[in-house]
Parts: C-alpha cells; sequence; structure tokens
C-alpha cells in the first residue's frame, strides 16, 4: 500500500535553510499557517520580534535542549516540554540556548521565507567576514569574549545582541580595502591609512543595507574611535562612544596583539596585557579594560584545570559514539525483513554521518564488482530520507523499480575507501542517472564538494553487488576522506549479509516447499 500523502516521514520537509549554528524546515504549510522545526546551537542568541514589527502568532514548543530566557532577572530556564505561547508582546524577547536545542516553531503568519532572508543576508555578509579575515577563527573569538564582557557590563538583551553581531562583522568593511593593504608586511603610508581608516564607515554602509543590522552598523563604524577623541572615523570621545563599540574595541585589539600578523609575530601574554593597561583612558575605556582582564583571569583559572577534563570528555564522547554505532549495526543485522533492512540503513546512514540525503535501491540480481560490461541489473526495491516533497514526487513519477542501473560509477577509477565518488564534470559526462535530483545545496554553502557530485557506498555480501546507497548533501561541505567512510560502509556490509541471508532463507524454503509438491 503506497503512503498517503498526508503522513510523512521525520526527514522530509517542505525547504530549508541553514547557516552555521541553526538549521530550520519547513514540515507544513496551510494558508498563511507554517509548521517549522527549527534546531540551534549550543551558545547561540536568538530573538522574538516586538508586536511593533510582528503582528502574528508564534508557538513554540521545546522538544530537546534547555534556553533561557533572558528578558527577566533570574532568567528562566525553558526544558523539554515547556513552550511559548506569544502574540502581541510589547517588546523583542531574547533567548540563549545552554545546550543545542530543537524547537517545533509554529506561526500564524509565514514566517519562513522571512527567516530564510535574514540567513541569506547573514550568509553573504559571513561570507565577506570570511574573505577579509587573516585571522582563523578571530571574529568568531570576539563574539565569545565580547559577549561575555558585555553580560558583566549590564548591557541589555537587545544590546547584548547587537553586541554579538557587531563583534562578528567588526571588519567587514575591509571587503572593499585593497589586498595589498591588508597583506602589507610594512608600515602603511599616510595615504594607505586614509583608505584603511575608511573600512569602519564602510562597514557601516554594509550593515545597514541588510535588515535588522542597522544599530549594529552603528557600532561597527565606532570600533576604531578612542576615548580620548583621536581615533576614526569622526574623532568621538567618552560618552559619544558606544559601551558595545567600546567593548568590541578592547576585544579586538586584545586579540590582534594575540595572534600572528604579516607585518609582527603574536605578542606575548604578559606584554598584551601592559599594553592594555597603558592605554586605559586614551584609547581604552578604564571600565571595559578592567571588565575584560577579569573575564581573561576567570578563564585562565577555568583553563588551569581543562586537560584532564578534556581527556575525559573526549573519552566519553568516544564511549557514546561507540555506543551509538552498535546499536545502529545491531538494528541493521537483526532486521528481519528487507523494508526493515532498508529503513535501518537509512536512519544508520542519516544519524551517524554528514549525509542528510540519501536513497537505497536493492537489485533484482547480483553484479560483479568491478561490473561487467555485458550485465544487466535493475532496481527491485528502493527507499529513501531527507527528500523534499516535490523530489518524492519525481522518484515516484520515475517509476524507479524496474530502472535499469548504471553500474559504470563502479569504475575502479571512481573509488575511496570501499565507496565510489564521482566528481560533477564526470557524472555529467559519463553517467546516465535515471533518478538524478537536484541537490539541496548551493555551492557557496560547500567547501570541496560540489552540489552535482555524488557518492554511491555499494551493498555487498562477498563478491556480489546486491544494491547501492547513493548519499548527497553533507552538512559539513566536504568531500569526505576514506577513514570517514568507515561507518556508512560498515552499514552497507552488514545490510548486504543480512539481504543475503533472507535470499538464502527463501531459496530453502522455495526448495522445501518445491520438494513438498514433488
Amino acid at each position: 500500500m503506497e503512503k498517503p500523502d498526508f503522513i510523512h516521514k521525520k526527514e522530509e520537509y517542505i525547504d530549508r535553510v541553514a547557516k552555521s549554528n541553526t538549521d530550520i524546515r519547513l514540515l507544513a504549510r496551510h494558508n498563511s499557517l507554517e509548521v517549522m522545526k527549527q534546531k540551534i546551537a549550543k551558545g547561540a542568541t536568538f530573538y522574538l520580534d516586538s508586536a511593533e514589527d510582528w503582528q502574528g502568532f508564534e508557538f513554540i514548543y521545546l522538544i530537546k535542549g534547555e534556553l533561557e530566557y533572558m528578558n527577566s532577572d533570574p532568567r528562566i530556564l525553558i526544558e523539554p516540554g515547556d513552550y511559548i505561547s506569544r502574540k502581541g508582546v510589547p517588546e523583542e524577547s531574547w533567548f540563549e540556548t545552554k545546550s543545542d536545542v530543537v524547537l517545533l516553531y509554529t506561526s500564524s503568519q509565514p514566517a519562513f521565507h522571512l527567516l530564510r532572508e535574514e540567513i541569506e543576508d547573514y550568509l553573504k555578509l559571513a561570507q565577506e567576514v570570511e574573505s577579509t579575515e587573516q585571522m582563523d577563527g578571530h571574529s568568531k573569538r570576539l563574539v565569545r569574549m565580547s559577549f561575555e564582557v558585555g553580560k558583566r557590563l549590564g548591557l541589555s538583551t537587545d544590546k547584548l545582541g547587537y553586541l554579538k553581531y557587531a563583534a562578528f562583522f567588526h571588519d567587514i568593511g575591509k571587503a572593499r580595502v585593497p589586498d595589498r593593504l591588508l597583506e602589507k608586511k610594512g608600515e602603511l603610508t599616510d595615504e594607505e591609512w586614509e583608505i584603511m581608516e575608511q573600512h569602519t564607515k564602510w562597514g557601516r554602509e554594509m550593515l545597514e543595507g541588510t535588515e535588522h543590522l542597522e544599530e549594529v552598523g552603528k557600532i561597527v563604524e565606532q570600533t576604531h574611535e578612542r576615548v580620548d577623541g583621536e581615533g576614526y572615523p569622526k574623532g568621538l570621545e567618552g560618552g559619544e562612544i558606544s559601551l558595545e563599540a567600546k567593548i568590541v574595541s578592547v576585544v579586538d585589539a586584545w586579540d590582534a596583539m594575540r595572534t600572528d600578523r604579516p607585518y609582527r609575530d603574536a605578542l606575548p601574554k604578559e606584554v598584551a596585557i601592559e599594553e592594555l593597561q597603558e592605554n586605559k583612558g586614551s584609547q581604552f575605556a578604564p571600565e571595559v579594560v578592567d571588565t575584560f582582564l577579569n573575564v581573561l583571569q576567570g578563564k585562565d583559572s577555568i583553563e588551569a584545570n581543562l586537560d584532564d577534563r578534556a581527556k575525559y570528555k573526549e573519552e566519553v564522547t568516544r564511549l557514546k559514539r561507540r555506543e551509538e554505532l552498535f546499536r545502529l549495526t545491531k538494528t541493521i543485522s537483526s532486521a528481519g525483513e528487507l523494508e526493515e533492512i532498508m529503513e535501518n540503513l537509512l536512519e544508520a546512514v542519516i544519524e551517524a554521518t554528514p549525509f542528510q540525503r540519501a536513497i537505497v535501491s536493492i537489485f533484482d540480481k547480483p553484479a560483479s564488482i568491478p561490473p561487467d560490461e555485458s550485465e544487466s541489473v535493475h532496481v527491485k526495491n528502493y527507499d529513501h530520507r531527507g527528500l523534499r516533497e516535490e523530489q518524492v514526487n519525481r522518484i515516484a513519477d520515475k517509476k524507479m523499480v524496474g530502472v535499469e542501473v548504471d553500474l559504470k560509477k563502479f569504475d575502479p577509477r571512481y573509488r575511496v575507501g570501499e565507496s565510489y565518488y564521482v566528481p560533477h564534470g564526470e557524472r555529467k559526462k559519463k553517467l546516465d542517472d535515471e533518478a538524478r535530483i537536484e541537490s539541496q545545496l548551493r555551492q557557496e554553502e560547500t567547501l570541496d564538494w560540489h552540489p552535482d557530485d555524488a557518492l554511491y557506498v555499494p551493498i555487498t555480501s562477498g563478491d556480489k553487488l546486491l544494491g547501492q546507497v547513493s548519499v548527497d548533501d553533507p552538512e559539513d561541505g566536504l568531500v569526505p576522506e576514506p577513514e570517514n567512510l568507515h561507518p556508512m560502509e560498515t552499514f552497507a556490509s552488514l545490510a548486504g549479509l543480512a539481504i543475503d541471508k533472507l535470499l538464502l532463507e527463501e531459496n530453502s524454503a522455495s526448495r522445501r516447499t518445491s520438494s513438498k509438491l514433488d
């Protein structure tokens, strides 16, 4: 019996948008009502608009993890099973995730397209940051340290949110500065400094063009002002400079001193602290320097005891990972029917690998590896995870059962580990893939994986090829290394053994029936 349209598998969704710390999937839509599933990483902050900016009704149910409501003092902890029901709230509501969380988000007005636009705008700006950043992780370090300083200095929840964005985007204006200046090892000339000093103004202009980041742009423009009025671009002093900009200024200077630059090596910690102390009241706000150094001191005292804890945590994580892999392999091995083997195999691939989309196909007869050119096999059974509704319909329209399998993908030249990776250029030229569907990733979301690349994991038993798992859309955007394919290849191998066992039992039962009839 075919699955009715109103029933959906857990990995199905209508649309999806993601950035580094959040993943939003549109699950259902009816008229203006939308239901979304959102994953947010630990340590993220987010807010819900005030009634002035949002007139709809929002219902958010916490499925997994913990978060805190930041607008109250003390903060309110929200745990699995708690929910947020919100309409006409006059102020923005800010939240911080205390662990990785999963939310079910229902909105009475279309919200997904707004979230998509906001995230896509953010990603474009983030790419600008990455293209100009000379130190690995510089901006992300600034976000963490600035946030800790801001909390201790009593910034309101909305200003803490602006501070995190300003810390991340503080140097985005350098995207307009010529590379020859950014990479210059010697002193800049007066003319070159005039160009360099424009980057804060350019940063404000870039951010003001993005909705919700106007206030952030104002902070960014002030991050190189000095409390004595000798900074740029406007020569502001003292109270004319926002507290958020003063915080970013101190933390940026610290991280710059402690990082290798083209023109000098990183300064020792003691020298960097001395520099901050000597410039209190002239370049830096004294209260910000003192608070930052307190944060730094607390961080050091924690880090002194971290080595053993880190090793312990690493060992616990490794054991948990091993237990999870054991559980997944056991479900595949113990399955008693072909459909159950395929379903458990897909679950294992989606849960234990970076790939977000998978299709498993079982062939109507075994093939050899490498395949003989004269061989011809067809799809007997198939199942899938992670496909959009329109992609599921496309596969159904193709009537995959009975489709001939193109075995050229199992050419030794494509072999990586025990799997077969076909780059997009080769795939387009060499393979006629009946079931090919468009990737849900865009090329700018990946690193060396191309949306048209393909990875095939053979389902084997001995020297027999029984089927394949086709995977796509890796979350990390990377072509996997052979060692990273081991879990998936193990799953496929166990599925092959389980299928072979089923076939032997079916053949044995068939022979017994035939013997009785004789």
